[in-house]
C-alpha cells in the first residue's frame, strides 16, 4: 500500500509539473541531504500583474486589517493556527494582519511587514524601502479551494499601493511546486534565488538574479563566524 502510494504521489508530482522540474526537485533534495541547504524563490508581486478576479469583491467575505485585540481573539482559537506571541510581535514590531472574515470566523489571514523580519530562528529578511514582505499565511480548512490566500494577498497589495507602496515582495521553498505554481497563477514574478547552507557552524548565503535590485538580503539574525550584523526578530514564517 506504502509503495503504491509513493508511486502515485511521484507520477501525480511529474504530471503537475513536469519531468524536468520533477528532475530539478530530486537533485535538489538529494544534494540537501549532504549539506543543510535551502533554495527559496524570492518573487514580487505588482497590482498590474494581479489577475483581476482575484480583486473581485466577494460578499460572502468582510476584507479588513485586524486590530490588536480580535487578533488576540483570534489567536486563543485552535482553528486559526496561530499563536499569541506571533501576534505579539507582530503588532509590537509595526506589522499588519490583513483577514478575510466571514462573519465572526477568520476563513484567511496574511502577515505584511515592512521592516527586518525573521524568517527562521537564525536567519532574517532584509529588502529595499518600499516594498512590502508577505510573510505568512492560512486558510481555515473548510474555506479551502476559494482562493482566499490569493485573494487576500492581491487585495492587501491594492491597500498598500493607495499608501504609495511599490509592491509586495515573498518567498517560497524551491522544493514547494505546488505553492510557486499558485502564486504564479496570482501574478508573482520572479527576482532571484537565496542559496543558504550552514557548515560547521557558519551560514553561507548566495544571491541570485535581481535580488540587489529589490535590496532582498537573507542575513543571520545573530552574529555567527561569517561576522554578519545582529538584526530581525523571529516571526513563524510562511505557508
Amino acid at each position: 500500500m506504502d509503495g503504491n502510494m509513493n508511486f502515485n504521489k511521484l507520477t501525480s508530482t511529474i504530471e503537475r509539473h513536469g519531468f524536468l522540474n520533477f528532475c530539478k526537485l530530486l537533485s535538489l533534495r538529494m544534494f540537501a541531504k549532504v549539506v543543510d541547504l535551502n533554495v527559496l524563490n524570492f518573487m514580487t508581486l505588482d497590482l498590474e500583474d494581479v489577475d483581476p478576479k482575484f480583486l473581485e469583491e466577494n460578499p460572502k467575505f468582510v476584507f479588513r486589517v485586524l486590530q490588536r485585540e480580535e487578533a488576540l481573539r483570534f489567536a486563543a482559537l485552535e482553528e486559526t493556527n496561530l499563536s499569541l506571541k506571533v501576534v505579539e510581535e507582530a503588532f509590537t514590531k509595526g506589522d499588519r494582519i490583513y483577514g478575510l472574515l466571514d462573519g465572526d470566523r477568520l476563513a484567511s489571514y496574511g502577515f505584511y511587514s515592512e521592516g527586518i523580519t525573521g524568517i527562521t530562528d537564525d536567519l532574517s529578511l532584509v529588502f529595499g524601502p518600499g516594498y512590502v514582505y508577505m510573510s505568512t499565511g492560512y486558510t481555515l480548512p473548510d474555506y479551502r479551494g476559494e482562493r482566499l490566500h490569493g485573494i487576500g494577498m492581491a487585495r492587501s497589495l491594492a491597500a498598500y499601493k493607495e499608501e504609495d507602496r511599490k509592491a509586495l515582495i515573498s518567498f517560497v521553498d524551491a522544493s514547494n511546486l505546488d505553492s510557486l505554481k499558485s502564486v504564479y497563477r496570482l501574478g508573482y514574478k520572479d527576482i532571484g534565488k537565496a542559496i543558504y547552507f550552514k557548515l560547521f557552524g557558519k551560514y553561507h548565503v548566495f544571491h541570485t538574479g535581481r535580488c540587489r535590485d529589490y535590496g532582498v538580503r537573507v542575513v543571520p539574525t545573530a552574529p555567527d563566524a561569517s561576522g554578519l550584523p545582529p538584526i530581525g526578530m523571529k516571526d513563524s514564517g510562511t505557508t
